[in-house]
């Protein structure tokens, strides 16, 4: 049963698994700008999928690699896709109801997370340098950021990112830890949470974040200061993995591939 929420109201809930598969693990969901479709990244399936808001599939694409995250670019709506196995990024078209690779970009860092910064540039993390680079879609990179100073463990790295309203990169920590920091490695604030993070979106027009906890079981909304706020959604029974969040709409995927839409109240 999906969260229930004074919030927001379901207004759709779906399995994402396509014919012939046994299972799938949705790590990231986004909403296409241009659409209002859905984007789901399969990363056991290795697949981009898409649906409408209210479970109708309408494409899925092969990847070949194992992804582990994306975002969408608001101007055009290609979705950019990070393969840290092999470091590359994968630059997909969304126009019409057909996914078309447009390219490939090798980089010199195994990439995770990743959020648009600009009409031209993405942030993206890396593992294995402890770092936020800023860098174009072209894959030239403009700016390192390390996080060795912005977690309050060394062995932190860092995960998920998301933009706020002001152009600030949010990043989770693997673990429990969210901070938010300027373009330029500034620590604006810190947040440990209580419970495993598993994805950050960010809701510009309200300027609210919102936090996937995956043990806690729910999505809970962070002020783009850094004030905690009531729990958004509670899931009972359910392990939510990702989330997403436009000006109507609220899309969290759990960890047995189902997908629930929200409307906002």
């Amino acid at each position: 049963m999906a969260a229930k929420s004074d919030y927001c109201s379901i207004i759709g809930e779906f399995d994402a698994k396509l014919p012939k598969e046994l299972s799938c693990y949705l790590n990231k969901v986004v909403f296409l700008p241009l659409s209002n479709d859905l984007c789901l990244l399969d990363r056991e399936n290795a697949k981009l999928k898409r649906f409408s808001l209210l479970g109708d599939v309408k494409g899925s694409l092969s990847l070949v690699d194992v992804p582990h995250s994306m975002c969408s670019m608001r101007e055009n709506g290609n979705i950019v896709i990070t393969k840290p196995d092999k470091c590359i990024l994968e630059i997909v078209e969304t126009s019409g109801n057909k996914f078309n690779v447009q390219r490939y970009i090798q980089t010199d860092k195994k990439y995770f997370g990743i959020c648009q910064v600009s009409e031209s540039t993405v942030a993206v993390s890396s593992w294995s340098q402890s770092c936020i680079d800023i860098l174009t879609v072209n894959g030239v990179v403009q700016m390192s950021l390390s996080t060795e100073c912005i977690f309050t463990s060394p062995e932190s790295v860092p995960n998920m990112l998301c933009l706020t309203s002001e152009g600030n990169v949010v990043v989770t920590e693997v673990k429990n830890t969210v901070c938010c920091i300027s373009q330029e490695g500034k620590v604006i604030w810190r947040l440990v949470l209580n419970g495993h993070i598993g994805d950050v979106a960010c809701d510009k027009k309200s300027k609210t974040l919102y936090v996937v906890l995956k043990d806690e079981g729910k999505v809970v909304s962070v002020s783009e200061s850094g004030s905690i706020t009531s729990p958004v959604l509670n899931f009972s029974n359910k392990i939510p993995i990702s989330v997403d969040v436009n000006e109507k709409n609220i899309c969290v995927a759990d960890k047995s591939a189902k997908v629930f839409v929200y409307e906002k109240n």
